[in-house]
């Protein structure tokens, strides 16, 4: 879509946190447009770490019913792809099984065993 450097003045860092990228992920589908944001600090990935993430969501929005593709996508992941599935609206309880299985930390482990005890009793 594109990219805005903010300068540092007070309201920038008041306002949209200096330090850190704001990024706008657009999935078009055939009847709908989906928008996604995620924040990180401006240091954390490189260029073609971004660009890689950005062709594992669209991967995984394309495919997200073969689990096979999905278990892949899972393994070769990083912790803002797990995020990304994690919170996913496609991900039921099978994805969220496979993902509890593979993320790292102990905040995204909680964060997926409530939806997937949500799931359990009908409410996600």
């Amino acid at each position: 879509m594109g990219n805005l450097i903010l300068k540092k003045e007070r309201l920038e860092k008041e306002y949209f946190t200096c330090g850190e990228t704001i990024y706008l992920f657009a999935i078009n589908t055939e009847d709908h447009l989906e928008l996604y944001i995620f924040t990180q600090g401006t240091n954390e990935q490189t260029a073609e770490d971004h660009y890689r993430l950005e062709e594992q969501m669209i991967t995984f929005e394309n495919h997200y019913n073969d689990l096979k593709i999905v278990q892949k996508l899972i393994k070769s992941g990083n912790k803002y792809l797990h995020q990304y599935i994690a919170e996913n609206k496609h991900s039921n309880s099978e994805i969220l099984t496979m993902l509890l299985a593979s993320v790292k930390t102990k905040k995204l482990q909680k964060e997926i065993q409530t939806r997937l005890d949500k799931i359990s009793h009908g409410a996600d």
